[in-house]
């Protein structure tokens, strides 16, 4: 967040400190920081965190580029075939397209309620897709930001979650996979958003998917702890 946070926290007040230092150190690791110096102090602990861009820039790995456009947390980033532009989405709800070279934002595309889960790019760079908390899937064009398609079908849970967790086009862009919160995959026609095939099997949340050259097999990764292959003309795993 451009700088340094400083956290203190006062030991006798809270005697279960040391253990929260601990888990904060992972989550700020996980979300791209690491832990600075502490200053050792009966009554207190001050924790700074130095953001990880400074620590490789100082051990000689300078940061070529820097992205900044999200108002919250960025997502997902994926990177167009040609190697031009990177796309990406963020819990602000809008998906954008970075010019690479420059670092510049070129579009914003705004229509998802929510966070933007998972983005995925065609070979070609014409069409963007992205997934949401709002249980949708959307087309893009890559190059006015227009919604070209709504794809609506993964279901909410029990608690009204239905959010669609990732989502892969096949590489000649007629097919489009996703996962959701309904532990199912799902198959769509990338012309006309149309559902193709639901593969049901896990009993968890998709969090991730991946097609083959010909898009003849699925493959999913759930928080069931497993990974399935799927045939997608027949949806059997």
């Amino acid at each position: 967040v451009g700088g340094r946070l400083s956290l203190e926290f006062e030991k006798e007040a809270f005697p279960e400190i040391d253990r929260f230092l601990e888990d904060a150190m992972l989550c700020l690791v996980a979300l791209g920081s690491v832990a600075g110096s502490k200053a050792e102090d009966c009554t207190s602990v001050r924790v700074s965190w130095i953001p990880v861009a400074q620590v490789l820039d100082s051990a000689g790995h300078p940061c070529w580029t820097v992205f900044g456009g999200h108002i919250g947390f960025v997502i997902s980033v994926r990177l167009d075939a040609r190697g031009e532009h990177v796309y990406s989405g963020g819990d602000d709800g809008t998906v954008r397209k970075w010019q690479i070279e420059s670092g510049e934002c070129t579009l914003v595309m705004r229509g998802h309620e929510g966070t933007v889960w998972c983005v995925d790019i065609t070979v070609d760079g014409s069409a963007v897709f992205s997934g949401g908390d709002d249980g949708t899937i959307k087309k893009w064009d890559a190059e006015t930001g227009v919604v070209l398609l709504s794809l609506v079908g993964h279901e909410k849970d029990e608690y009204g979650s239905g959010d669609v967790m990732c989502v892969r086009i096949s590489v000649d862009g007629k097919k489009v996979c996703s996962g959701g919160d309904d532990s199912t995959v799902r198959l769509w026609n990338g012309a006309t958003g149309t559902s193709s095939q639901i593969m049901r099997g896990h009993i968890k949340a998709v969090n991730a998917v991946a097609l083959n050259a010909d898009a003849s097999l699925v493959y999913s990764g759930s928080k069931d702890k497993s990974i399935r292959e799927w045939d997608a003309a027949s949806g059997e795993c």
